[in-house]
């Protein structure tokens, strides 16, 4: 009895370790990207370096199909270093995707123990975002004083702490939470919540990142469909009257929001002509890099070019192209999806869809709505920025896809009957 108390206590310690090392990792989420990235290092250390606790981790994990689905992500790219032959780049990019192996490992294993806190989650991620909102907008009131140019509150002037297009993904994220979290608050807490919740939409008007505007407004008519489907209707005059209010904030106080989408002429926007050096410098970027990566595709279709290879063979197809913004930012494909098709082809492309959708089925059928929202959120911007090519973009969707899956599924392991 006495041994089996110290094992107790010593797992409760330990998962009390990984309960708070979440909750200030969500919360650093928001600031620039070293913050968050130490403490993930430090959670899959906690993980890695306890070994009494692997095998039971691994065995909850292995019986959590949904689970599994996420982390087939880092796997694919595992696979992907036997026929690469930039060994570099192929281990700095799996250190940026290991929180895709090791995130659904820790909370899918343990969520019987943990899930009583995944609103303190959800809530420390959103009081984050209002942090980093305040420190962006008083950055940019400083940069006015000095400058007085307008522009610092719009786009990159106003996103301080991180690109404009995973900040508005984060903050549209933070705007569902918050409604979420509307239901287990108390008056103040409401009350502030939904202040949150206007601070967030007015940030992602000034961002004028074009992806983070288009899911706002889906997000807007997400919330009506939803409300009206629960007959919330205080809910969806409150959907409807912010909605309203952003659009009349949008025409008459912020141009430039306007003028980024102005931009997007029939010139701008028709076919690349990549045989011609003006046209292709010419053209929006994100299509020339499109038509670019979709000549890479056509010459390796089924497995791509390799993990490590990717970098490399961009490069020099901008180089033979003579796309010079591409040469000069060593651009990405901007698009998640080709991404996975340049590296893995149809093949791997195949996994990373399946790997997402195939869950998403499911929890449709479950009207677990908010990870519906997420995986909608992540799937729209994965069409305008090669999400998981970066730290912010990684971390964010390889924690909130598990937590935002199992949060709405309670009873999805239980751990008296796998505790033998």
């Amino acid at each position: 009895m006495k041994d089996f108390n110290i094992s107790y206590l010593s797992r409760l310690s330990y998962n009390s370790l990984i309960y708070i090392s979440l909750v200030i990792f969500t919360f650093f989420l928001p600031f620039r990207g070293n913050i968050s990235s130490v403490i993930s290092i430090l959670i899959f250390a906690l993980f890695f370096f306890n070994f009494k606790e692997l095998k039971r981790t691994f065995t909850f994990f292995l019986r959590n199909k949904n689970a599994l689905f996420f982390s087939l992500l880092f796997v694919i790219h595992l696979l992907g270093l036997i026929y690469t032959s930039n060994f570099k780049f192929a281990f700095t990019d799996l250190e940026i995707k290991l929180p895709l192996f090791f995130f659904p490992i820790i909370i899918a294993s343990r969520w019987e123990e943990i899930k009583k806190y995944s609103n303190t989650f959800f809530f420390s991620f959103v009081f984050g975002c209002a942090i980093a909102t305040l420190i962006s907008i008083s950055n940019s009131f400083i940069v006015y004083f000095k400058t007085n140019d307008v522009g610092s509150f719009f786009y990159g002037g106003i996103s301080y702490l991180m690109h404009s297009s995973y900040y508005a993904m984060y903050l549209c994220l933070a705007i569902v939470l918050s409604v979420y979290l509307l239901e287990y608050s108390k008056n103040k807490l409401r009350l502030f919540l939904m202040f949150l919740i206007g601070l967030f939409v007015v940030n992602i008007i000034l961002l004028s990142s074009r992806a983070g505007l288009l899911m706002l407004g889906i997000t807007f008519f997400m919330g009506l469909l939803y409300f009206l489907y629960k007959r919330k209707y205080n809910y969806v005059l409150i959907v409807s009257f912010t909605m309203l209010v952003s659009i009349f904030f949008i025409l008459n106080f912020a141009p430039k929001v306007i003028q980024r989408f102005q931009k997007l002429n029939s010139q701008t926007v028709r076919k690349v002509d990549i045989t011609k050096i003006d046209d292709i410098n010419s053209r929006d970027t994100r299509l020339v890099l499109a038509e670019l990566s979709l000549g890479l595709i056509r010459n390796n279709p089924i497995l791509g070019v390799g993990t490590g290879d990717v970098k490399d063979v961009l490069l020099i197809e901008y180089k033979k192209n003579n796309f010079k913004v591409g040469i000069d930012q060593k651009l990405n494909c901007h698009n998640q999806y080709l991404q996975f098709m340049v590296t893995f082809g149809l093949i791997g492309i195949f996994v990373f869809i399946f790997g997402m959708y195939y869950p998403l089925l499911k929890q449709i059928r479950m009207h677990n709505w908010l990870f519906v929202y997420f995986i909608i959120l992540v799937s729209i911007n994965f069409l305008f920025e090669s999400i998981l090519e970066t730290k912010a973009g990684v971390e964010f969707y390889a924690f909130f896809s598990i937590i935002t899956l199992l949060s709405g599924n309670r009873k999805i392991l239980k751990v008296k009957e796998y505790a033998s």
